[in-house]
């Protein structure tokens, strides 16, 4: 009975902080809120959580009580990017990152200076060509594909 009143207590104090968090601090620029829309048309919006952030369905809590006020930055390593994109070791010892000639190579290795991997929109010409970033998201289904009433849910791991 001691052990269910300390439990109670503990998710109290949890779902407390996490309600003060999320609505009455609106400087809530923790990495964990995410945009479902935006991830959705973004580059990695059709992988897995997991695919990058393999230990989620190990944790307890997702997120992490106490890494809520983490940027995307404290959670980065670039072997996360690797895993997929290995050719960019390559190129940038060739002297290249993407169409660009670069000179330190050591400047790309921090992905997250230019890339927000949660809404980096693929480098497809066309939906380039048809996506508006200045219109809503959801206004914008058919750049992509048939329009539908709702984004598709997440997989069932995620």
């Amino acid at each position: 009975m001691v052990y269910a009143d300390t439990l109670m207590k503990k998710m109290l104090i949890i779902a407390l902080f996490l309600i003060f968090f999320l609505f009455v601090c609106n400087e809530a620029g923790a990495s964990w809120l995410i945009d479902t829309g935006k991830f959705h048309i973004s580059a990695h919006g059709r992988n897995s959580c997991q695919d990058c952030h393999e230990n989620i369905g190990k944790e307890g809590f997702h997120p992490n009580p106490g890494d809520v006020s983490k940027k995307l930055a404290d959670f980065f390593h670039v072997d996360q990017c690797l895993s997929c994109h290995d050719n960019i070791i390559d190129d940038l010892d060739k002297g290249l990152h993407g169409a660009k000639e670069i000179k330190d190579s050591d400047k790309y290795l921090n992905c997250l200076h230019c890339h927000e991997p949660h809404y980096q929109l693929r480098l497809d010409k066309d939906l380039i060509a048809q996506f508006d970033p200045a219109k809503p998201v959801h206004e914008q289904c058919g750049a992509c594909h048939e329009e539908q009433s709702a984004l598709p849910a997440f997989s069932d791991e995620d």
